[in-house]
């Protein structure tokens, strides 16, 4: 794991208390990515940051997940991304209107690039897949393999390709939780 002050010379655009990030990570722009307290980035992550990252207070993400695309990626307070998450914020256009592959010049290709926010207290299974312009809002859980394309209203259970909402997450408890957690040790 690295330490605050290897964290602090690799150039991050903020870096919070209590980061844990592992050495076998791969993080490209740190310049664009934004560590809160007590988040953890866990070996064979891949973040390329073309665009802002945030990552928040308390955020972990786990071995093998990735992301990438171009836009920016929030990922708010207290939420995870389990082993192998894609988190993509832009793609080529496959449509024809443009050549597609990164070894391209940029003026030869069609690139959409967008935005992938992750709210509060949401979790996403194993190698869910998250496309750009989606917006995962507060405790949402999605099983292993979802895949995400639109955005997902707060407090539900999503599952399957495409994801969709098959229960309800009871919220209070987990707030209480956060307020007890705050309480003790102030984020």
């Amino acid at each position: 794991m690295y330490m605050q002050s290897e964290l602090l010379e690799m150039g991050f655009g903020y870096v919070g208390k209590d980061v844990k990030v592992f050495k076998k990570s791969s993080l490209i722009n740190c310049c664009n990515i934004f560590l809160g307290d007590g988040c953890q980035i866990d070996d064979f992550v891949h973040i390329i940051a073309s665009a802002p990252v945030h990552i928040g207070r308390r955020v972990h993400i786990a071995c093998f997940t990735s992301i990438a695309g171009g836009g920016e990626v929030t990922l708010d307070d207290y939420c995870g991304l389990s082993a192998g998450c894609r988190i993509i914020s832009g793609t080529e256009n496959f449509m024809g209107e443009g050549m597609t592959n990164p070894c391209i010049p940029a003026k030869f290709r069609s690139v959409l690039r967008s935005f992938v926010t992750i709210r509060r207290h949401a979790i996403l299974g194993t190698n869910t897949i998250v496309y750009p312009g989606v917006t995962i809002d507060d405790g949402v859980a999605t099983g292993a393999g979802a895949v995400v394309n639109k955005d997902l209203d707060a407090w539900g259970l999503y599952m399957g390709a495409p994801a969709k909402r098959i229960k309800s997450r009871p919220s209070e408890r987990i707030l209480e939780l956060e307020k007890q957690l705050i309480a003790e040790y102030g984020y």
